[in-house]
């Protein structure tokens, strides 16, 4: 649960990066089966899961490699060459919006039919490579990829999407999923963050938390962090300081959401009907090494500044499921006295 500074950093800086993948390149990639140890394009990046998620630009320092390797006299590797297609924008553009509707028509921890324990490397880059021609960031290795793709609608929102997968053995053992809008600056200044939009709430309607709480019941944990009231506005917009962690260890999901706060009376109100959201994704069925598996950097941040639900608002985590399972406009009220005054 974690993930958040300036993602126009990330972009400009992993848009360097990958420049060899620029939208004008070739429409298609070439992997091989295994793709380890002979692929033609090898990026190790260093990424924390939990760096993929609201406004945090991603941590990465890749070390690239372009070449060519030859299998060793000795190998007896049948390398078997396939060609993955990038998809025309508007094709991918749509391809994009199916797979958040239908979430790859499989359900949580699986993303988009990328299953932790289960898929391999080259079935998550089957899926995600595609999308590249509308992401800013992308780089992919059988240990690890990431990519950014964003849906565009009118009237200047953005969908930015964040996906990243680590593997072990060339199977898919973590996904890091992030979801966020925002608008469009008058005259291309940048971008703005948004926690009112209706229309994100719809497109991804699939990670709410009314359909997550219907869909996996009630969470073993509930965790909040927020402030004692808004900070000094800058530009760029809030960047959510009402924060909500839903744990499911058995499930092998840990889900947050991100809102905006404001002051009511001597209270701190956060309203999560259209949060943006974050998640981490393991295998199922691994309850008890779910906390361990869990990114070290989400791991410090629940310690250090959550608390649980049932200390710091008047619900219990049942109250809190049986209000919350169906959409609503409620919100939820911490007394402003429990969190720390922001820095001027």
């Amino acid at each position: 649960m974690r993930l958040q500074k300036n993602i126009l950093i990330a972009l400009f800086i992993l848009a360097t990066i990958n420049s060899c993948l620029k939208l004008n390149a070739p429409t298609s990639i070439r992997l091989s089966t295994p793709i380890s140890p002979y692929q033609d394009k090898t990026i190790t990046p260093i990424v924390k899961l939990s760096q993929i998620g609201h406004n945090t630009p991603l941590q990465i320092k890749p070390t690239t490699t372009i070449s060519t390797p030859k299998p060793s006299q000795n190998s007896n590797i049948n390398i078997t060459p396939y060609i993955i297609s990038t998809l025309s924008k508007e094709s991918a553009q749509t391809r994009l919006y199916d797979l958040l509707v239908h979430n790859g028509n499989c359900d949580l921890p699986c993303l988009w039919g990328i299953k932790p324990g289960f898929s391999s490397s080259n079935d998550a880059m089957s899926i995600l490579i595609p999308l590249r021609v509308i992401a800013g960031i992308k780089s992919f290795s059988p240990q690890i990829g990431t990519i950014n793709p964003r849906l565009t609608l009118q009237g200047g929102l953005n969908i930015n999407i964040s996906v990243i997968y680590i593997s072990n053995n060339n199977v898919v053992n973590q996904i890091a999923f992030g979801g966020q809008v925002f608008q469009d600056r008058d005259e291309g200044q940048g971008l703005d963050s948004v926690f009112n939009s209706t229309v994100f709430s719809e497109k991804l309607s699939y990670y709410m938390l009314s359909n997550i709480l219907s869909e996996f019941g009630r969470p073993s944990s509930v965790m909040i962090t927020t402030l004692a009231q808004p900070p000094t506005p800058s530009r760029g917009g809030d960047i959510g300081y009402f924060r909500i962690i839903l744990l499911y260890p058995e499930q092998g999901i840990s889900i947050r959401y991100i809102t905006n706060i404001k002051n009511i009376g001597e209270n701190v109100v956060g309203c999560l009907a259209n949060a943006h959201v974050d998640m981490e994704l393991y295998s199922s069925g691994n309850g008890k090494e779910f906390m361990n598996n869990l990114d070290p950097a989400w791991k410090e941040d629940i310690n250090n500044n959550y608390k649980p639900l049932e200390e710091v608002t008047s619900m219990s985590i049942d109250d809190f499921y049986q209000i919350f399972r169906q959409p609503t406009d409620k919100c939820i009220e911490t007394p402003a006295s429990l969190w720390p005054i922001p820095e001027k």
